[in-house]
């Protein structure tokens, strides 16, 4: 397993509040996808499938993945603080 270096800690907390605010400014649930991207509001009117659904699915996981990768930068930055004598709120 490598280890996490301080510069990757903080790109992977960016990172995890950049897609948070993705999601969040994209509805953050099923239903506000389907709205923004669902065939009602196409005004070709093609049914575009399970379009919505992919895009959230994918959109989500990414959010899941950047959040994992910040619970261990959280983990490497107070580890880090610890031996400098110090605290920080993350």
């Amino acid at each position: 397993m490598a280890r996490m270096t301080m510069d990757e800690a903080r790109t992977a907390l960016r990172v995890a509040a950049e897609q948070r605010q993705w999601f969040d400014d994209h509805g953050g649930c099923l239903e506000a996808y389907e709205r923004r991207y669902g065939a009602a509001h196409r005004p070709d009117g093609k049914d575009y499938g399970n379009g919505p659904e992919a895009i959230y699915s994918a959109d989500r996981d990414a959010l899941e993945l950047a959040e994992a990768d910040a619970v261990v930068a959280r983990h490497v930055i107070k580890a880090k603080d610890e031996r400098r004598g110090e605290r920080r709120n993350l």
